[in-house]
Formats: structure tokens, sequence, C-alpha cells
């Protein structure tokens, strides 16, 4: 803490101080600590509500501009059945939905790639991306979510309690967490695959963007840079309280 500013007091002639993170609180307990966040008052971070919203699609979005407006549509050929592919960060995941993932991958056929470790072409081949977070917290969403969208498979989420607030059409992903068991998911993932048509349904979004949520649109169209952001409140910064923990994420969404 001796780096840290004091405790904000709101006497208003103090700077105001920014917390910038992008990992959820199980990633940085610090940052459920009350002691840590009342020298704040203002967040940076995946979460919406805490003054600077820095989305993970931020990154790719510096990286190619162009990124959701093209949403190129993937081949016909795809790999038979309900063909799925994970991809994992971190070789050596573990996380709150463990017990889960391991039902699923004794039921199904997972390949599971790292990032740079497989073309494009290879990802498309499949149906659906699973993606699944350690840490099921409101409003994060990672990369590999829109990296899904991108490649044209279909999100397969066990993450974020409010996953479907950024989806980009109706029955256009698949929420792990409503599902009572893993083989309860993986007979609709069954159902899905064998039936063509109600699977071109969740990519129909590509083909007609009549059909994209009016939130998603809203959301994308009303992205600022998280810096522009930062300085339009620091230019009409007004007193505020400190920050408080979120601990929502911290409960599980899905067992």
């Amino acid at each position: 803490m001796k780096e840290l500013p004091p405790p904000y007091e709101g006497g208003g002639t103090e700077w105001p101080w920014v917390l910038a993170r992008t990992k959820p609180p199980t990633s940085e307990p610090a940052a459920v600590s009350r002691e840590l966040l009342r020298c704040f008052q203002y967040d940076a971070s995946y979460h919406r509500g805490g003054g600077v919203w820095v989305p993970s699609f931020a990154a790719l979005l510096r990286r190619d501009p162009a990124f959701f407006r093209r949403l190129p549509v993937p081949p016909a050929e795809r790999l038979p059945g309900a063909s799925i592919v994970w991809w994992q960060r971190d070789t050596a995941w573990s996380g709150v939905h463990d017990s889960f993932v391991a039902e699923l991958g004794a039921l199904a056929s997972i390949d599971v790639v790292v990032p740079g470790a497989a073309p494009v072409e290879f990802m498309q081949q499949h149906k659906f991306m699973l993606i699944v977070d350690d840490a099921p917290c409101m409003d994060y969403v990672p990369d590999e979510f829109w990296i899904a969208l991108s490649f044209g498979l279909v999100p397969v989420v066990l993450g974020a309690p409010n996953i479907e607030e950024f989806a980009p059409a109706e029955n256009s992903i698949v929420n792990a967490a409503k599902f009572a068991s893993a083989r309860a998911l993986w007979e609709h993932l069954q159902a899905l695959a064998g039936d063509p048509a109600r699977f071109s349904d969740y990519l129909s979004y590509k083909h007609d963007r009549s059909l994209l949520r009016p939130a998603f649109v809203r959301m994308l169209s009303e992205y600022c840079e998280p810096e522009a952001l930062l300085c339009n409140l620091l230019v009409s910064h007004q007193q505020r309280k400190p920050l408080e923990p979120d601990l929502s994420c911290l409960i599980p969404a899905c067992e």
C-alpha cells in the first residue's frame, strides 16, 4: 500500500484515482479488497458500471478496426456431428467449472487448441466453440467469444450470468449455464448439429443484418475508446464515493 494514494475523503481537492484492471476478481484477489478500493473513485475494467468500460473486444478493434463490420461467413463444409473446438489459453486450466467440463469431455470429442497454434480454416471446420470462464463475473466476456462470432462458430458459453446481453442476435449463442448438466447440454448441441436448418438459424445474422439485436448494434456503435472516456471523466470530475468490491463473480453461475 506504500505506493497507493491516500484514501479518498471526498473533499473535492484531490486528484481522482482510477483502478485499471482487465481480469476478474478471482484472478486479481486485491480487486475485492476494501482497503485497496477505497483509494479509487473510478474503475476502468470489463464492468460496465465502473465508469470506464474496457470491453475485451477493444483490443480486437485496435488490431483490426473492421473486425465487427466484416463478420465473415464461414465455409459450408464442416466436421460431422456436434464438432466442438475449445480455444484454451491456459493449458493448465482449472476453475469452478472443472466437473462440468470433464463431464462434457467424456461425452463429446473436443479439439483443444491454444491461440496461434491452429489456422482459422481449422477452427471454422467446427460448429461450436466452447468458452469457459473460471470466473463467472457479470459483464466479463473473454476474447474467445468475439473470435467465435468472427469465425462463424456458435459460442457455447459457461461464464458471465448476463452473457446473453452480448449476443448479436436471438438464438446466436448457447448459454451452457441454462442446462442442468453437461449431458443435457451435449444432447442439445447434438440436436442442433443434426438439424441443418436449425443450426443455420444461429448464424443467420451474418447474412441478414436486420436480425442483429438493437442492443448489440447500439453497444458497438456507442463504443468509445477507454482513453477518451477516461479523459471525459477527469475533465468533468465530481465527487464520487470510493469503489465498492464486486463480489457477484465469486459465486459460481453453474455447478
